[in-house]
């Protein structure tokens, strides 16, 4: 999931009211607000007050989880491999052999962990075999899906309250010059996995998938759109703005205006493994953007495809928040939670990897929620009939 193709690094942190695209000038940098540090709640077991920040800002900031030198030979074996794929990369034939591996030396790359598909340029069928080989290896899965995260888990989540995604967890490594755009992860699982139905699939509730539930036409047309969630159809053209289908049936699921804005109990575990500040392009987030910016039963703002519609909104209203890490420090967020970093001014690579996860209690506030949502949908259609 490489996003920096996409556009410039934290389009809009919230500071001396001024705006800024790719890197952020030192004095924009040093107005930012510090991010809320877990990590003394965490260390005096007080679980349930972190559950309550975490449900209320997005996310959790927590240092130490992972010992560093469990991440110090995770970080090694990547920085590796990353040297040998940029000579996998610059073999060639011809004069322009020695050019092209001196423009690769500079880029980091986007792993996918167990499958081993590197992003740009991942097409080298034996970089990839390493790269797996890598990702699957005891040293890695031992940070990623290793006791340290699951003890974590079960300490915040409860014992067996927790599903780990460990098919869903990506290295990257962030060379000079690069960052990686604002975004939330929803609209990437949606697009390209089945995760959320997989967990969340609740089409047992009322559902009657053959009447759009805006217009109540029971017939079915070609362009009505099935919920991967509630079960309940929609109309195309009933939806507003409507929706083109050629261009959302691709994707791996859709969800339904009611079912989309809905808070969703999946969230993203970020661990560095590098020392990171600023100048390194560390992670930056806007705490409880996943309750505040709404607009995912839209299509996606044309000037940032991975944000909800209503951020342009919200966009100068949002106060983003930052901190340095060390390797081992993690940061759990919502799914929903607007995150982007800053860019890699330095000549270090920076080191990182990210997996998600799933809490289970989460689903009955879904539930109870989409319960709540449905009948007021439906006193709102009776009132309109009517009238």
């Amino acid at each position: 999931m490489n996003l920096s193709h996409l556009g410039k690094g934290i389009e809009n942190l919230k500071c001396q009211k001024k705006e800024t695209t790719g890197n952020c000038d030192d004095t924009l940098i040093d107005s930012v607000l510090q991010l809320q540090d877990s990590s003394d709640l965490y260390k005096n077991k007080q679980y349930s007050k972190m559950r309550g920040i975490l449900e209320k800002e997005g996310f959790l900031l927590v240092r130490g989880i992972i010992p560093e030198e469990v991440v110090q030979r995770g970080r090694e074996e990547l920085l590796k491999q990353a040297e040998k794929n940029k000579t996998h990369q610059g073999k060639g034939k011809g004069k322009g052999k020695g050019k092209r591996k001196k423009k690769n030396n500079k880029k980091g790359c986007t792993v996918h962990a167990q499958s081993g598909g590197i992003s740009p340029n991942g097409n080298n069928r034996k970089s990839v075999m390493e790269w797996s080989k890598i990702g699957n290896s005891i040293t890695m899965t031992e940070i990623y899906n290793g006791h340290y995260l699951h003890d974590f888990y079960s300490n915040i989540f409860g014992q067996n309250k927790f599903t780990p995604f460990p098919n869903q967890t990506w290295f990257r490594l962030k060379s000079k010059g690069e960052f990686t755009v604002e975004h939330v992860d929803y609209y990437y699982f949606r697009s390209f996995t089945t995760m959320f139905s997989e967990k969340l699939q609740v089409s047992n509730i009322n559902q009657v998938p053959h009447t759009c539930q805006i217009c109540q036409d029971p017939k079915l047309v070609s362009n009505t759109l099935i919920c991967d969630l509630c079960g309940h159809g929609y109309h195309t053209n009933c939806l507003q703005p409507k929706l083109i289908y050629a261009n959302i049936r691709e994707d791996k699921e859709w969800h339904c205006p009611i079912c989309s804005n809905l808070p969703f109990p999946f969230y993203t575990c970020w661990v560095a493994l590098s020392h990171a500040s600023r100048e390194d392009g560390v992670l930056s987030l806007v705490p409880g953007s996943h309750l505040k910016v709404s607009g995912y039963d839209k299509p996606p703002s044309p000037k940032h495809p991975l944000l909800p519609r209503d951020y342009e909104n919200w966009r100068k209203k949002l106060i983003w928040q930052i901190t340095d890490v060390k390797p081992g420090d993690i940061l759990l967020f919502n799914i929903k939670t607007i995150h982007a970093s800053t860019q890699n001014n330095t000549t270090n690579m920076r080191v990182s990897l990210d997996t998600r996860v799933f809490y289970h209690l989460g689903e009955h506030q879904i539930l109870q929620k989409l319960n709540q949502n449905k009948k007021k949908k439906s006193a709102q259609i009776k009132k309109r009939k009517r009238q």
